[in-house]
C-alpha cells in the first residue's frame, strides 16, 4: 500500500505491535501505544518531584534538591524492596517501602533545611551540592564490587537487584 498519500494510519510491525503514524509534510510522527504504560510509569517520579518543587516555590522556598531527595528515597526503596523477605505480604511491605522512601527523602532534604536555619547557608547552593552527593552515592552503591552493596551481581550493567513484585 502506498503510504505517501496517507496522512494518518495504523501499521503492524514485525512483532505484531501497532504503530500509529501521522504524516506532517516530509516528517512522520510515530506513536507506539504499547509503550504508553512504560512511559507513564517512568514519568511519575519526575512529575511528583516537579510538584514538590512547585509546592516549595509557592511557599517562597527554593527547593532545587528534589532530584537528590528522589535519589535518597530511591536508595531506601531499592534496599528494602530488593532485600526484604519474599514471605512478607504485599499489603505489609508496600506501606513500609513507601514510608521508607518518604523518610529518606525527608531526611535528605532536612539537612539543607537545618543548614539554612542554623548557619544561614543558602538553600539553593546546599541543595544543588546535595543533588550531586546523592547521585554519586547511588553510583557508588550500584557499582561497588568489594563489598557488593546494592548491585545486581547477575547483571552485565550496573543496576540494583530486582525488586520484589509484592
Amino acid at each position: 500500500k502506498d503510504l505517501k498519500s496517507t496522512t494518518f494510519g495504523i501499521l503492524q510491525n514485525d512483532q505484531d505491535l501497532e504503530v500509529m503514524f501521522l504524516q506532517l509534510g516530509d516528517r512522520v510522527l510515530l506513536f507506539f501505544p504499547a509503550n504508553l504504560e512504560k512511559t507513564i510509569v517512568r514519568a511519575i517520579p519526575f512529575i511528583i518531584a516537579g510538584l514538590a518543587v512547585g509546592l516549595g516555590f509557592k511557599a517562597g522556598l527554593f527547593n532545587i534538591g528534589a532530584e537528590g531527595q528522589l535519589y535518597a528515597g530511591a536508595i531506601a526503596v531499592a534496599a528494602i524492596g530488593a532485600f526484604a523477605s519474599p514471605d512478607i505480604p504485599g499489603l505489609i511491605l508496600l506501606p513500609i517501602v513507601i514510608l521508607a522512601g518518604i523518610l529518606a527523602g525527608f531526611l535528605w532534604g532536612a539537612v539543607p533545611g537545618a543548614l539554612k536555619a542554623y548557619s544561614g547557608a543558602h538553600e539553593v547552593i546546599t541543595t544543588i551540592m546535595f543533588n550531586f552527593i546523592s547521585i554519586l552515592i547511588v553510583d557508588w552503591l550500584v557499582k561497588s564490587t568489594d563489598p557488593v552493596l546494592l548491585a545486581d551481581t547477575e547483571s552485565s550493567v550496573p543496576k540494583t537487584p530486582e525488586i520484589l513484585s509484592s
